[in-house]
């Protein structure tokens, strides 16, 4: 009697365990609802150029900017201060990554990124992003569980599935995507800045999140947010072009 319990429940919490196993979601499962959600393989894929302009602001401070990102080879941003009307430049290609700044100094050329600096931000010239395809380009995911994210403690909050992504380059970082309409709201990341631990008032720094909101459908049929909070910042995206011409040149130092 007693072996035939201990067998029935055995079997009891196999079945059991076959049932959670079913209803719960693995990584990939989540990921690709994901990229459903913000349009779908086929029409990422067929995105070659974005330009955006938007505004940033920081501590009151105001700054207008234009980015254009052509797919796995360049990325050129502007940036105008509204004080003091001048414009700071920056790009990033397969090659070679530089800053033009006068507002910092009086500068008569381009400081050039070093080397592991460019290596290290290779991932973002990928206009798809980290997910779209992960496996042949080098990316692991890990669903590492769920968490409740609030933008503010007051928030009701909103429940979100939490993914690692590991780089082919060897960084990683969190992904909380909302288990409602599956978007990806929030990122969290390593503290680093220049290539080094981020210290603020003598202490490290651990971590840093990014979060995105204001989601739009594009004519093209893919979703983007077209708001950016970090940490810094805000930055507000007012227009949003796919597949715009680029002329190569931008993306030479000044």
């Amino acid at each position: 009697m007693i072996n035939t319990m201990r067998y029935t429940l055995f079997t009891a919490a196999i079945l059991l365990a076959g049932i959670t196993t079913s209803v719960a979601q693995t990584a990939d499962e989540i990921v690709q609802k994901h990229i459903e959600a913000i349009g779908g393989k086929k029409k990422w894929r067929k995105v070659n150029s974005i330009k955006t302009t938007g505004t940033f602001t920081s501590d009151g401070a105001e700054v207008l900017f234009t980015t254009i990102k052509l797919d796995n080879e360049g990325i050129y941003k502007e940036f105008t201060y509204a004080t003091t009307k001048k414009t700071a430049y920056e790009a990033l290609t397969q090659k070679i990554g530089w800053r033009f700044i006068p507002v910092v100094g009086i500068r008569s050329r381009s400081e050039m990124f070093p080397e592991t600096m460019v290596k290290k931000n290779q991932y973002t010239l990928d206009l798809q992003g980290p997910l779209i395809d992960y496996k042949s380009k080098g990316n692991k995911i890990e669903y590492v569980g769920k968490e409740v994210y609030k933008k503010r403690s007051a928030d009701t909050g909103i429940t979100c599935y939490k993914i690692r992504v590991t780089y082919n380059g060897g960084h990683s970082a969190i992904f909380y995507i909302d288990t409602v309409n599956y978007y990806h709201i929030r990122t969290t990341y390593e503290a680093i800045e220049h290539h080094q631990p981020l210290i603020v008032n003598g202490k490290r720094v651990e971590e840093q999140a990014a979060s995105y909101s204001d989601f739009k459908m594009l004519p093209e049929g893919i979703v983007v947010p077209m708001t950016f909070s970090e940490g810094i910042g805000v930055q507000k995206i007012n227009t949003v072009e796919i597949n715009v011409d680029v002329d190569k040149k931008i993306f030479n130092p000044k």
